[in-house]
């Protein structure tokens, strides 16, 4: 099996022994699989654990914890402006009466929310954030106001609900825009000063 990590073959193994070695590389580089291949095939990274030396070529590129992070601060903040035009989009579809558009609106909104969390929760590990500080205690500060939309919905005031997206749900996710800028900063000094490349 010949193994190339990031443009660099580092040898043909006939035994699955080079796989172990491979994953050790990664952890002590402290890199992140990004794309995997298998015999000229790419293939998606959970396969990377599965891999048992039988391949011809497996060819992987990763990146730096540096790299991976600015990758999901540039995603999360993306995220975040289209979660904020997609709130103001629901609540204008509501007080409109077009309760049926707006509430997919709003249960979009809901999935974002929830995906971009779990895109920046992890992050706080890499700057050492504690969670009383980090986007874990973001989370929990919005489920008051998840709590107080959901018994709107109840009792189907949707001027009320359109009401709490543009004044509760919007300046929080404009709250967490102007945190990213932070964080990425945070994570960009604590690679630099771990000498993690970028």
């Amino acid at each position: 099996m010949t193994v190339v990590l990031d443009g660099e073959t580092l040898g043909t193994e006939a035994a699955p022994g080079g796989l172990p070695a491979l994953r050790e590389r990664i952890r002590a580089g402290r890199r992140i699989p990004a794309r995997l291949s298998v015999d000229g095939v790419p293939v998606p990274l959970e396969r990377l654990a599965r891999l048992d030396g039988r391949e011809g070529r497996v060819e992987l590129e990763t990146l730096s914890l540096a790299a991976a992070a600015e990758g999901a601060y540039d995603a999360a903040l993306t995220q975040l402006g289209l979660l904020e035009q997609e709130a103001e989009n629901a609540s204008d579809l509501l007080m409109l009466g077009r309760v049926q558009e707006g509430m997919a609106s709003v249960a979009g909104v809901c999935r974002g929310i929830a995906a971009f969390l779990a895109l920046v929760k992890p992050l706080d590990s890499l700057v050492g954030r504690p969670s009383a500080a980090g986007w874990e205690h973001e989370s929990e500060g919005m489920r008051p106001l998840l709590a107080a939309t959901e018994q709107s919905i109840g009792q189907q005031d949707w001027v009320l609900v359109g009401d709490q997206l543009r004044y509760e749900w919007s300046p929080r996710l404009r709250a967490w825009k102007a945190l990213l800028p932070q964080a990425r900063a945070e994570a960009g000094r604590l690679a630099a000063e771990r000498g993690v490349a970028p």
